[in-house]
């Protein structure tokens, strides 16, 4: 959410209206959450195959680790975009600014 909300407004420049654009994004969604709850629509997972969930679980887990690798490896200039390319490329690209590593040895 911090990357789709970052291409509509910059968190730097307007912080107040990231952080409401963020805490309404957030409230809708658990309002959504609660809705479907109290009505008992939980049976609808039923009806998506294994294959789509492992699918689903999966592509998330990979794109949140991707998106971590910016803090684990101290990495300034990252990439805003999700692709795994993308990522990828930009971890290469900054290899300089890796924390931890000695390029003069």
């Amino acid at each position: 959410m911090g990357t789709m909300l970052s291409e509509v407004v910059s968190y730097s420049e307007e912080p107040i209206l990231y952080l409401k654009l963020a805490f309404t994004a957030t409230f809708f969604a658990g309002l959504f959450q609660a809705f479907l709850g109290l009505l008992r629509l939980g049976f609808i997972i039923d009806f998506l195959s294994k294959a789509t969930l492992i699918g689903f679980m999966a592509g998330s887990a990979v794109i949140v680790s991707l998106q971590q690798l910016k803090g684990l490896l101290g990495i300034v200039h990252f990439t805003s975009k999700m692709g795994i390319i993308f990522v990828l490329s930009s971890v290469f690209e900054h290899k300089e600014e890796v924390r931890g590593f000695n390029y003069e040895e």
